[in-house]
């Protein structure tokens, strides 16, 4: 638990780390004035191109299992908020989809290989209530995209529901992420604050939910009491 304590304390730090190394280095002068008007000039003229490189971007990343706020952030820095928020969720939904069919192609053995073993547990609770625990997983921030993928392929989550889930859950995080690039490159401490409040929120909201399931699962008929909420040991942790 100390581990995953650790862990969790050094996700929420993140956001605030990026802030003052940014600061602190003066880079946030250097994007305000020799870069970001010449990339948002070109956004804005050029709405397509943009829409299209942003979607692949994070379709490409998301089906490598790059963790999307790298991108985000870089995208919500260079580009309009609400472009990079809209073409961010969409472009990660639809790259959630390559490793979700590869794992429903190749079958259990292989994403068993590659995880442990013990992922199993959440195939049965997605196999159980697919569309809530997938939703639940993606509001997390720091939930490890790729691995969620590929339980979701080998679990049976309807294709439909599982994409539904993505990018409903995706998004507040996304935004969060897309505000922060964007607070740190404008010199924009209202973004700023949205983004740090958002991913707080976020975190807070998933392990109160995932505590509250997990009690409800120990004390049902034959429940188990492993699984500490969603950090858990190296192979089968759910967080990046």
């Amino acid at each position: 638990m100390r581990r995953d304590t650790a862990k969790l304390l050094g996700l929420l730090g993140l956001p605030l780390i990026l802030i003052g190394l940014f600061y602190l280095t003066g880079l946030s002068e250097t994007m305000a004035t020799d870069y970001l008007p010449a990339w948002q000039a070109w956004s804005d003229g050029h709405h397509g191109w943009a829409s299209v490189l942003l979607f692949f971007i994070f379709a490409l990343t998301t089906a490598a299992g790059i963790p999307r706020i790298y991108p985000a952030i870089l995208m919500g820095g260079f580009f309009s908020i609400p472009l990079a928020v809209v073409v961010a969720v969409t472009g990660a939904t639809a790259g959630s989809m390559l490793p979700f069919a590869a794992a429903r192609r190749v079958g259990p053995p292989v994403v068993q290989r590659k995880f442990g073993r013990r992922y199993r547990a959440w195939v049965d609770r997605i196999n159980a209530s697919g569309f809530s625990v997938v939703l639940l997983l993606r509001l997390f921030p720091g939930s490890n995209a790729m691995l969620v993928n590929m339980v979701c392929g080998i679990s049976r989550i309807d294709p439909l529901k599982f994409l539904a889930a993505t990018g409903i859950g995706i998004l507040p995080s996304t935004i969060a992420f897309v505000l922060l690039g964007g607070g740190l490159t404008r010199n924009d401490p209202q973004y700023l604050a949205v983004s740090v409040i958002t991913l707080l929120v976020l975190v807070a909201a998933s392990w109160l939910t995932w505590r509250n399931m997990r009690r409800r699962e120990a004390g049902a008929p034959g429940g188990d009491q492993g699984d500490d909420w969603l950090l858990t040991p190296a192979e089968d942790r759910l967080v990046e």
